[in-house]
């Protein structure tokens, strides 16, 4: 089976909650369908049945699945609890759960969950213009506002209780437990300090506009730009997704620049541009990079690269004019039997068979 894996950004989409456009033509029927299918002659059953997909077998229900010669013990899945939120209603960013409220918020007013990642006991979330966050390790946990207030849309760093967002559209965290926050509309990226203790907590700009703008229009976001440099003179256009790196770095997928955006764990948060290369990100933010070299451009090769020849999965140039976008994109990524395939469409027409292992 050839599964096609729309790019976004960082070559997976479970992490960014991509979804196929409606024009998608890859966009059918689910394979697995109930009642057993058949997969390039491997067969699945129903209800403890036997997977056989290339000589590998699985047994439901906690069996062992074998895969080129290795064992692993498989797992069931059992009950499934509501953790958070309301599943009946539709939360607007200006209606929530209040402070305190349970994690699943009162009836009518739940949080309205952009992003969720967890920091130690932390669970927290981007709000639209707000930061919240639960200590799950709590007999009842409750929801407390960690910054900003979706009721001023504005872009003001300094202690969380004044600080204000724009439009929050993603959250990471670093190793030592401080948030980083993106703000689309208000092209900015924020650093959040000491972020479960109201007293010291604090907002500081990271990179991208770092003056404060105390009223912002949605339709005249400030600050738009593509300038690489220091982070605190960087310009982004509507950054989208980020995730971070096992050495702090931040990566960007800056939508109105089709560019991925790197923002380096130095004193000055350098930012570069990324283009033609791959990364794998897991789903607790390691990014790691899979294939493809650091460039300046895109849709075109160095003089002295032959791409008609093999070279090292590093030192490939990609070459792709609309870079990294999502579906419908002139880029796309296939995975098949152990190897990456990049799709070059419409200006770069092209397949390049990257060879993978795990």
């Amino acid at each position: 089976m050839i599964a096609r894996v729309t790019l976004f950004c960082f070559a997976v989409c479970a992490l960014a909650g991509c979804s196929p456009s409606e024009d998608d033509p890859d966009t059918g029927t689910d394979p697995m369908t109930d009642g057993g299918g058949t997969d390039g002659g491997g067969t699945t059953t129903d209800g403890g049945g036997t997977t056989t997909d290339g000589g590998g077998t699985t047994t439901d229900g906690g069996g062992t699945t074998t895969d080129g010669g290795g064992t692993t013990t498989g797992f069931t899945c059992t009950t499934g609890t509501l953790l958070a939120g309301h599943p009946a209603f539709d939360a607007d960013p200006g209606v929530h759960a209040n402070e305190g409220d349970p994690l699943t918020g009162v009836e009518g007013r739940p949080l309205g969950f952009r992003e969720v990642i967890f920091v130690g006991t932390h669970l927290v979330t981007v709000v639209g213009g707000e930061v919240w966050s639960s200590d799950l390790s709590a007999a009842t946990p409750t929801v407390h506002r960690i910054a900003g207030n979706a009721a001023d849309r504005a872009l003001l760093d300094g202690p969380c209780a004044g600080a204000r967002f724009a439009n929050l559209q993603d959250v990471v965290a670093d190793a030592a437990g401080a948030l980083y926050v993106m703000d689309q509309t208000g092209n900015a990226i924020l650093q959040i300090t000491d972020p479960f203790d109201p007293a010291t907590c604090a907002v500081h700009y990271w990179a991208g506009t770092s003056v404060d703008h105390p009223d912002i229009d949605i339709n005249r976001p400030p600050n738009i730009g593509d300038t690489d440099g220091p982070g605190l003179s960087a310009q982004f256009g509507l950054p989208a997704k980020m995730a971070i790196g096992p050495d702090g770095a931040l990566y960007v997928w800056d939508d109105e620049n089709d560019s991925i955006r790197r923002i380096a764990a130095d004193p000055s948060h350098t930012v570069s541009t990324l283009t033609g290369i791959i990364f794998s990100v897991t789903t607790s933010g390691v990014v790691t990079r899979v294939a493809g070299e650091e460039r300046t451009d895109s849709g075109s090769f160095d003089s002295d690269y032959d791409p008609a020849a093999s070279h090292p999965a590093s030192e490939l140039q990609l070459a792709n004019r609309a870079q990294y976008a999502t579906a419908g994109a002139p880029a796309w990524l296939v995975f098949h039997e152990g190897s990456l395939y990049y799709v070059g469409q419409e200006h770069d027409p092209y397949v390049e068979r990257i060879t993978c292992s795990r």
